[in-house]
């Protein structure tokens, strides 16, 4: 009997079959090849249900890599989704995570903050501007996370524009606040930024940054063509002022300069610009 007789006659559920035929991407050395492949074996009432799960399970992938790239995931485990004890009430997630955010601003190493957080994940992906997910399939998941008394974040990739990476990762406190409901205005929302311990920089109106350069220092440092080493910088903004640590001036100035900031005065002193 070939494979493709089994699959026809096999009891498997759909997702089942997709995670089957799938796993046959690795035998294959091309895209278009492996395209070939899922055009035999899946059964033809099937092509768009397969198709569909099987788009889904490469955005669980992609998730995966992600959390590696980013480095704050200690723990991404795949969870089999097909019950050995049926419960109607309850389907299990998709992966069971570790993360430890850095916190990286806030502190001088990452060892002084190993704070865990411990959650389910569901990954899901969306063609539209916007992802919603029905009231049965969110409390399904939410019933499951609740038995082991964990957290449930839902991982949602927005492929609308042009099939980019925007990943908007919120928990299901937030997605239910939301009407079970997530759109690309809230990239900067939820909790991806402290899953991935990523940060968006925003310069405030009328920040300033003040800095000394040194045309006699024989420093390390930033160099300016006329003025010499950079050796100390300050934000000021309005009766604040911080001192950006040595150590750090190259990084700030350099982040500075994304923003192009406008040159409003200059002074000189001996050495000392």
């Amino acid at each position: 009997m070939t494979l493709k007789k089994i699959i026809e006659g096999s009891t498997l559920s759909p997702v089942q079959l997709a995670k089957s035929i799938k796993s046959l991407k690795s035998l294959t050395e091309s895209h278009t090849e492996y395209e070939e492949l899922k055009k035999e074996f899946i059964p033809e009432g099937q092509i768009d249900r397969i198709t569909q799960i099987i788009k889904g399970l490469e955005q669980e992938d992609e998730f995966a890599i992600l959390c590696r790239l980013m480095g704050t995931c200690q723990s991404l485990v795949g969870i089999d989704q097909t019950p050995i004890v049926a419960n109607n009430t309850e389907v299990a997630p998709d992966f069971l995570a570790q993360f430890t955010p850095g916190c990286r601003v806030l502190v001088k190493s990452s060892s002084e903050l190993k704070l865990a957080f411990r959650c389910f994940v569901e990954v899901k992906s969306s063609q539209k501007e916007y992802f919603k997910i029905s009231k049965r399939d969110f409390n399904q998941r939410l019933n499951f996370a609740k038995r082991y008394g964990l957290p449930l974040i839902f991982a949602v990739r927005l492929l609308a524009n042009n099939g980019a990476a925007l990943w908007v990762i919120a928990d299901a406190e937030y997605l239910e606040k939301h009407d079970r409901r997530l759109n690309v205005s809230m990239l900067n929302k939820g909790i991806r930024h402290l899953l991935f311990d990523e940060y968006l920089v925003i310069p405030m109106p009328n920040l300033h940054m003040v800095h000394y350069y040194d045309s006699k220092s024989k420093e390390l440092g930033m160099k300016h063509r006329v003025y010499g080493t950079q050796v100390k910088s300050f934000f000021l903004f309005q009766d604040v002022q911080f001192e950006i640590p040595k150590e750090e001036l190259f990084i700030y100035s350099v982040i500075a300069n994304v923003f192009q900031p406008e040159e409003v005065r200059v002074q000189t002193k001996d050495n000392i610009t």
